[in-house]
């Protein structure tokens, strides 16, 4: 027999053929609910708990299919079941990785789901303001789009199929500016819908640009290497912090003071001179070894009286003479 179930969650009364014209009738009763539905026994009168095994036995069906099973003496038994749907429990572990340089900052999240129970079809992330979402990939990702939820900016994420299990997310994010703030406020991209939340946020800068932490809430600063990450060649200052709670809703701040640090250059010259019955020819060689911070601009002094300066060298963008 079937019956079409109400809008879920739903209490129904279990109901059993009844066999007709005899004198007695006893029975089994068993319980079962799909991958997605969880039930629960609201009311059990006139009935006898029994093992699952012993009515796996009897309808020869396999032990882990019953939930639940009742024997029965009287017909007129009451059995009340509540069906609702099975929701995921989702752990999810972050990785915010902020990088402060000359022009932008960019942020890289990469948020490690577990999801267990039942899958899921999409993925619900908030954004920090002031980024710009510039890509966002994982396996069986659709499509994905922004929106605002009473003033949170919300990512939302589409899966091919339903997916349980590990999964792993991430989402690149950036911000440009004229000149570096002397202050950065960090907010990180939050998964939300999660039961547990832990995660990792660290902190590199270009080379020439000092960070220094002066303040943080919800974290506690880790040694950088213990989170996995290799400084890169062009960084300066490097910084990491733990989530300390793992409530999904506890929030973290982090503030961080920025300073630029001068450039430090040596440089060896090397001047051959041509001379002929006219002329003197000039060629100077110039090897600058440059620490601390990048230069944009080198600054050379020609002899007085010199013509036809001619410079040369690699990534020149302009040359100006005075």
């Amino acid at each position: 027999t079937e019956r079409v179930l109400d809008k879920l969650p739903a209490t129904v009364a279990v109901e059993i053929p009844h066999a007709l014209d005899v004198k007695r009738e006893t029975g089994l009763v068993a319980l079962r609910g799909g991958e997605e539905l969880a039930l629960a026994v609201e009311r059990a009168a006139e009935l006898q708990r029994v093992d699952a095994e012993e009515f796996a036995r009897a309808a020869s069906v396999a032990k882990d299919e019953v939930m639940s099973a009742f024997r029965f003496l009287r017909t007129d038994f009451d059995l009340a079941v509540k069906a609702e749907a099975v929701q995921p429990q989702i752990e999810a572990v972050t990785r915010n990785h902020f990088r402060a340089g000359f022009e932008q900052q960019s942020l890289l999240a990469t948020v490690d789901y577990t999801i267990k129970k039942a899958g899921i079809f999409a993925l619900r992330l908030a954004l920090p303001e002031g980024y710009r979402v510039d890509g966002v990939t994982g396996a069986n990702v659709v499509q994905w789009n922004e929106r605002t939820d009473a003033g949170r900016r919300m990512l939302e994420v589409s899966l091919k199929e339903r997916t349980s299990g590990s999964f792993s997310l991430t989402v690149s994010l950036s911000q440009n500016w004229k000149e570096v703030p002397h202050t950065l406020n960090f907010t990180g991209v939050t998964p939300l819908g999660v039961q547990k939340l832990t995660g990792f946020v660290t902190v590199t800068t270009e080379i020439g640009i000092a960070a220094k932490t002066t303040s943080f809430d919800g974290l506690t600063e880790i040694p950088y290497a213990s989170v996995g990450a290799r400084p890169a060649s062009q960084q300066g200052s490097a910084l990491a912090f733990k989530l300390i709670g793992t409530e999904p809703g506890a929030a973290w701040k982090l503030s961080v003071a920025t300073e630029s640090v001068e450039a430090w250059v040596r440089a060896e010259t090397c001047n051959t001179f041509t001379f002929t019955e006219t002329l003197v020819n000039a060629r100077a060689l110039v090897r600058f070894d440059i620490a601390n911070a990048p230069v944009k601009e080198f600054r050379v002094r020609v002899p007085a009286g010199a013509t036809n300066v001619e410079i040369n060298g690699v990534n020149i963008r302009r040359r100006d003479q005075q």
